[in-house]
């Protein structure tokens, strides 16, 4: 699936499922890492998804297993309202592809197992965003949840 750019370099071919700030943002990214090509967006609404794959110089869909499909594609960035998360990335991993979601994972524990389970199922990889576990709160409080474990307390 991956585009050969040079001999020694695959590029991953990437689909990005929503259309608004936060899939803005992967779009910008995706164009500046030599890795990496946004190649189609998917949305429910085909009109509105259009501009925004114009814009980028990507197919637009309006299905994520056609996306996946019609546009060869290696990873799938699920970039949609929390509520649509589960079900992007369940019908992206059945399709074969892998999955990167935007935090949250899923709005419930049930949707998170059937997302995993998925992933397992069809042997791609499942990644969430958390673009914060390096920042000096999260990891102090990260920190201090390891010490409370090791003590025996298990905050």
């Amino acid at each position: 699936m991956t585009t050969s750019v040079t001999s020694s370099v695959s590029v991953l071919r990437c689909g990005i499922v929503g259309h608004g700030k936060i899939a803005e943002l992967f779009a910008r990214i995706l164009e500046d890492l030599p890795q990496a090509l946004a190649v189609a967006v998917c949305g429910r609404d085909l009109a509105r998804a259009k501009p925004f794959a114009d814009l980028h110089q990507m197919d637009a869909y309006d299905d994520v297993g056609v996306m996946v499909e019609s546009a060869d594609i290696d990873v799938v960035i699920v970039a949609t309202p929390h509520p649509t998360h589960a079900d992007v990335a369940v019908a992206a991993m059945q399709s074969g592809t892998h999955v990167l979601v935007e935090k949250p994972m899923a709005t419930t524990v049930a949707e998170c197992d059937r997302m995993l389970t998925a992933a397992s199922e069809a042997a791609v990889t499942l990644g969430v965003v958390s673009q914060r576990r390096f920042y000096t709160p999260v990891r102090r409080v990260k920190q201090a949840s390891r010490l409370a474990r090791s003590a025996g307390r298990p905050w």
